[in-house]
């Protein structure tokens, strides 16, 4: 790794030089040293398996687009209609008043009666998903792969929705 140590100043004040020759590590600056090595190179891994696994999902999302956009629609139409409706407008009854409604009924002498108001036009996607995977050994092979696919779809799916809230299930000999 090219970084650099961030210990260099505690090895100075412990009188440790820069040469070679002289060996005056103390064990635990060392053993600080080794760790800190240690983590650089997890963490250089890490980014590097991220950064496989997103080029493969992305490769994968392609791969799947029609499919996507098909289950995309589908989801948006019957599965996951709008829950959540943000726009209040006037009504016969509820449980607030809507000032529009109640500034024209009292200039109508109370003959306009939609002075409620209801919370029922700009909705949003309010849900929370649990997906299951089976991941027993009766899913190796086509069956396992066909699987992953799914969930791929589903979750992009999801994603394209506006649905971040869900959760992946995975069973087989123990749930996970």
């Amino acid at each position: 790794p090219n970084q650099p140590i961030p210990f260099i100043e505690e090895l100075h004040k412990r009188g440790v030089s820069s040469k070679v020759d002289e060996p005056r590590f103390d064990s635990n600056v060392l053993m600080a040293v080794n760790q800190y090595y240690h983590e650089l190179v997890l963490k250089q891994h890490l980014r590097q398996a991220i950064s496989e696994a997103d080029k493969s999902w992305t490769a994968a999302e392609l791969t799947l687009s029609r499919t996507v956009d098909e289950l995309s629609a589908l989801f948006e139409d019957l599965v996951f209609p709008n829950n959540k409706y943000t726009r209040k407008r006037a009504d016969f009854k509820g449980t607030s008043l809507y000032l529009p409604g109640l500034i024209k009924a009292v200039i109508t002498d109370f003959n306009y009666k939609k002075y409620f108001s209801t919370r029922t036009a700009g909705g949003k996607r309010n849900y929370s998903v649990v997906l299951a995977v089976d991941t027993s050994l009766s899913m190796s092979g086509h069956l396992g792969d066909c699987a992953v696919e799914t969930l791929v779809c589903f979750i992009s799916a999801l994603h394209r929705l506006g649905i971040e809230t869900f959760s992946v299930l995975c069973f087989g000999t123990e749930v996970k």
